[in-house]
């Protein structure tokens, strides 16, 4: 069973960076609750919806504040409107 993205959402997969450094802290926070400096993120588009103009596979910079998570059936989501994608990556051939 796969999410079909519809209403110009994407289904991302985030791309791992280089791991931040822990740091000893006196505020209590959930296990699961990820804090991140940078206000970008870079993440891999698995699947668009069948109007959009992104491709599969491309890696894309999008706010790190609007990338949501949802769970069904045990498997996590990732998705991000097409509307806060701000540009992708591309290798220059020279």
């Amino acid at each position: 069973m796969h999410l079909i993205p519809l209403n110009k959402y994407l289904v991302v997969e985030p791309i791992e960076g280089i791991e931040e450094e822990k740091t000893n802290s006196t505020i209590l926070l959930p296990d699961n609750v990820k804090l991140n400096d940078s206000p970008f993120t870079a993440v891999k588009i698995i699947r668009s919806s069948d109007y959009s103009e992104l491709i599969r596979g491309s890696t894309i910079i999008v706010p790190t504040h609007v990338v949501d998570s949802c769970t069904f059936n045990n498997k996590t989501y990732h998705m991000v409107l097409e509307s806060h994608v701000i540009g992708y990556l591309h290798e220059d051939d020279g």
